[in-house]
C-alpha cells in the first residue's frame, strides 16, 4: 500500500452502444464498456492504481448499479479512477529491490483501511474513513457502497507533536504527555491543573496548564478535521446524509 500527496483522484465518463437493444444490456455490454475505462491513459508522470465504476446510466437518463436487464442503446458510466506519481514508485521499488523484494503490485493505502473496518451497511449510507498517521492523514469517502473519494492531507500526528514541542516541551516527553494527559476539546481540559514535565535538569522542570496543552492539540485537529469536511464533499457525502467517520 501507499499514501501521500502524490495519490490523488480523477473521473471519467464514457459509453458504449449496446449490442442488441431489443434484448436489454449484457454482461458483454458491460465488459466493453469496462475495456474503453482500461484504454483510458493517465498523464506520463502518474499512472492508475484502481478504476472504479461509480455508476452507470442507461440512455444518459436513468441512474442504475447494475444495467444487466436495463432496456437502452447507450450505456455509460462514470469510472473514478486513482492514480500516483511514477517517481515515489520508482523511488519505492529501487528500495525493495536493494532488499532482494520484488514489488508485484500497489494499492491505495486509503483503501485498505476501510477493508477491515467498515460494514457493507456503512459502505452503503455515507461513511468518511479517516486513518491519521505519523506524518498523512488518509481519507476514504464511501457512497452506495463504493469508494467515491480518496486523499492524502499532509499532515498527521507528527504535526500535532511538533505544536506541543514549540511549547518548550522536551521532544521526549511529547509522545507521553499527549497521550496521557492531551484531549483535541480544549473546553473539556480542566482550566487550573497542572502537570510538571521534567527537563534535563531538575531546574528545567516546567509546569504546564492542561488547558494550554489542549489548546494547542485541538488547533492542530480542527486543521485536519476541516481538510476531512472537504474532501468529504468532494465525494459527494453531507452532514445531511448522515456523515459518520
Amino acid at each position: 500500500g501507499i499514501s501521500g500527496e502524490f495519490v490523488r483522484c480523477a473521473r471519467h465518463t464514457d459509453h458504449v452502444f449496446t449490442y442488441d437493444p431489443q434484448n436489454g444490456v449484457n454482461q458483454g455490454d458491460v465488459d466493453a464498456l469496462f475495456d474503453r475505462m482500461r484504454n483510458v491513459q493517465a498523464p506520463d508522470d502518474e499512472t492508475i492504481m484502481e478504476r472504479i465504476p461509480q455508476h452507470y446510466m442507461v440512455d444518459d437518463a436513468e441512474e442504475v448499479r447494475n444495467p444487466v436487464g436495463s432496456f437502452c442503446k447507450r450505456l455509460s458510466s462514470t469510472f473514478n479512477f486513482i492514480l500516483c506519481g511514477k517517481t515515489p514508485l520508482q523511488r519505492l521499488d529501487m528500495a525493495l529491490r536493494r532488499l532482494g523484494i520484488r514489488m508485484l503490485g500497489v494499492f491505495p493505502n486509503a483503501l485498505a483501511t476501510p477493508e477491515a473496518v467498515l460494514s457493507s451497511d456503512e459502505k452503503e449510507e455515507g461513511v468518511a474513513v479517516v486513518d491519521i498517521g505519523g506524518g498523512v492523514t488518509d481519507v476514504a469517502v464511501y457512497y452506495r457502497g463504493v469508494p467515491r473519494y480518496v486523499a492524502t492531507i499532509p499532515m498527521g500526528a507528527s504535526a500535532i507533536n511538533r505544536d506541543i514541542r514549540s511549547q518548550s516541551i522536551p521532544e521526549k516527553h511529547v509522545e507521553s504527555l499527549k497521550c496521557k494527559y492531551g484531549s483535541a476539546v480544549a473546553e473539556l481540559a480542566p482550566e487550573d491543573k497542572l502537570i510538571r514535565v521534567s527537563g534535563r535538569t531538575a531546574r528545567e522542570a516546567k509546569d504546564i496548564l492542561l488547558r494550554n496543552l489542549a489548546t494547542v492539540i485541538e488547533a492542530r485537529a480542527t486543521d485536519i478535521v476541516e481538510f476531512v469536511q472537504v474532501i468529504s464533499q468532494n465525494g459527494g457525502i453531507t452532514p445531511e446524509r448522515g456523515l459518520s467517520a
